[in-house]
């Protein structure tokens, strides 16, 4: 029966974000220092490296948002279709009465699990954080070295003539698009971190339900199924997107160990622990 179950070869490998972690933690360090005016001449010279460091990283998110929403939809999947193939396994001590009640509670579980909402497939979203994020850094990095390098000096000339005047109308505008794009991709990777704490979290509270349901009828037979020792936490996104914005990015390498690291861990380890004693209790119909 476990075998229905996705195990930790879904999860996300720990050193893929360790290097995301470094690659993101480096940049952000990298702008508060260019908000000093004493270190600004120093910050010239490592933006390339910033960069890289950006891009790169954002390309390990992207894959730590795919390895996780994949997750949570096999999850989804395979625990509805525990929930349609389960039977209580009749004895002496559970008659048909107990296997048909639990059934009918099966039953409003699995229209739980069919009300959490269809997510856009993670092949397509996932990269979308990427291809967003890249445009819009390169837009913004280019049109942003002729605006502050070249216009400047066409400015010294006056009148000012309408060819630099459309140049520099030209420059800001698409320097603008590319910011837009970057305010999407910070929007995108919110929602994608919201849609995996609430997805998780309602999954595992539809398996908690269930297994409570099963306790006394475990009794019964004397089996005793254990408790989560760990849940997984409704998270404040709005706090915590706040507290994105407040650090510079700095609480998004949090924000990704917890959500799209740890919660699935944990959750695994505690499924195991329940789902190794329900073949005493529970059968699985064929397909």
């Amino acid at each position: 029966m476990l075998s229905t179950m996705p195990g930790k070869e879904s999860l996300v490998p720990r050193i893929v974000f360790y290097v995301y972690a470094i690659s993101t933690i480096i940049p952000c360090c990298m702008t508060i220092v260019s908000l000093i005016p004493t270190l600004f001449d120093i910050s010239i010279y490592l933006k390339p490296i910033s960069t890289a460091l950006s891009i790169f990283g954002v390309l390990l998110l992207t894959y730590i948002f795919y390895i996780a929403l994949n997750y949570i939809r096999l999850h989804k999947l395979r625990f509805s279709d525990f929930i349609n193939r389960s039977e209580i396994v009749v004895s002496d001590k559970i008659s048909e009465i107990d296997a048909s009640s639990f059934r009918a509670i099966l039953e409003i579980m699995g229209n739980r699990i069919r009300r959490i909402p269809r997510r856009t497939s993670p092949i397509f979203i996932a990269p979308l954080v990427s291809v967003l994020y890249i445009i819009g850094h390169v837009t913004v990095e280019l049109a942003s070295r002729y605006v502050l390098e070249i216009t400047p000096e066409a400015f010294l000339e006056f009148p000012l003539s309408s060819e630099a005047l459309m140049e520099f109308v030209m420059y800001t505008t698409t320097m603008s698009i590319g910011s837009i794009l970057l305010l999407v991709s910070v929007i995108l990777c919110i929602y994608i971190l919201h849609i995996l704490n609430r997805d998780l979290y309602e999954l595992e509270s539809i398996e908690d339900e269930m297994i409570s349901t099963l306790r006394p009828l475990a009794s019964k037979i004397g089996l005793k199924l254990p408790y989560r020792e760990v849940n997984i936490a409704k998270r404040n996104t709005i706090l915590y997107a706040i507290l994105y914005i407040v650090t510079l990015g700095l609480f998004g390498v949090y924000w990704v160990y917890r959500v799209a690291i740890r919660d699935p861990e944990e959750h695994v380890k505690e499924d195991y622990k329940v789902y190794s004693e329900l073949p005493k209790i529970l059968a699985i119909t064929p397909q």
